[in-house]
């Protein structure tokens, strides 16, 4: 999981929605595949706060609550990313 979101940084995307959902690993192999690409834009870009509920920032909440534009940050996904490494230890 944590390849796929640093791939994505190299290029200067950012998700913007990870979630435990947006996450396929083939059981077999252990393959991750990172999917829903709707909420992607690129570091810096401003657009409307996006996100699961569950697995977003405080700052991207309020914003998405006031219905605001926020500059997308790599620091988001970095969030999203660890709730979602924690439920798969978990």
């Amino acid at each position: 999981m944590c390849r796929a979101v640093a791939e994505l940084h190299e290029m200067g995307i950012v998700h913007g929605d990870l979630s435990s959902g947006n996450f396929l690993i083939h059981r077999g192999t252990k393959d991750v595949a990172l999917i829903d690409f709707d909420s992607a834009r690129m570091k810096g870009q401003l657009g409307p706060a996006v996100g699961n509920p569950d697995f977003i920032m405080e700052e991207v909440a309020i914003a998405l609550e006031k219905k605001k534009t926020i500059k997308s940050q790599f620091k988001h996904d970095l969030y999203q990313l660890a709730l979602c490494c924690y439920l798969v230890i978990d």
